[in-house]
């Protein structure tokens, strides 16, 4: 799979070795449609910006 998207403040992103990424596949199956991908921070095009000060 190729995977489009961008996610702002993950908490503990810039942290963690792994990140879960959830996403549609197809729109047209409803929930089936959905899946659940273990994506590594050193994955090619996974980036990981600085570490924010953020509560919450």
């Amino acid at each position: 799979y190729v995977i489009n998207g961008t996610k702002c403040y993950i908490s503990n992103g810039a942290r963690a070795e792994w990140t879960l990424v959830f996403a549609t596949i197809d729109p047209a199956l409803g929930h089936a449609g959905h899946r659940v991908f273990i994506v590594e921070k050193d994955t090619p095009g996974f980036k990981v910006g600085k570490l924010e000060d953020k509560l919450g």
